[in-house]
């Protein structure tokens, strides 16, 4: 958690200076663009793709060990890890085009790595707020254990 905390802020950084550039008025183009393209490899790069895959493989394990969800939300997990991986070596890909489908900018990447993890987590939360058993509170447990 620590580690997504501190690159989210890095972008972030990264973000405000390239808009704190441009408010003077005479804003340096290349710089403007480094600091936008730097803030997107952060975001929707092989950065963020193996923080995410490397939960997502961490949330799938932890599932599937536990049983504290549904077996199959693991195994979506687990695809969700794999196609974050396939995702990494985009960074490879070419120069960056965001109109291209596998590169550093491109969509196919953001659409790829991004989506199975947001189906995840709608789906666990989902789950997780259905009740299917009253929860059991503290003085059920003391009513319970003074009477045998």
């Amino acid at each position: 958690m620590v580690v997504w905390l501190a690159t989210t802020l890095v972008a972030d950084g990264l973000e405000g200076g390239a808009v704190l550039d441009t408010l003077g008025g005479s804003a340096d183009p290349s710089v403007v663009r480094a600091l936008v393209q730097g803030t997107l490899l952060i975001y929707n790069g092989s950065i963020v793709f193996t923080f995410t895959g490397l939960f997502m493989a961490a949330a799938g394990y932890a599932t599937c060990a536990s049983g504290v969800l549904p077996r199959w939300t693991g195994w979506l997990a687990y695809v969700a890890a794999v196609l974050c991986a396939a995702c990494v070596p985009a960074m490879y890909g070419g120069p960056v085009d965001y109109s291209g489908f596998y590169n550093a900018g491109g969509w196919g990447p953001a659409v790829i790595a991004n989506f199975p993890p947001l189906i995840w987590f709608l789906v666990v939360s989902v789950l997780m707020v259905r009740t299917r058993e009253a929860p059991v509170t503290s003085r059920a447990l003391a009513k319970e254990a003074s009477v045998s």
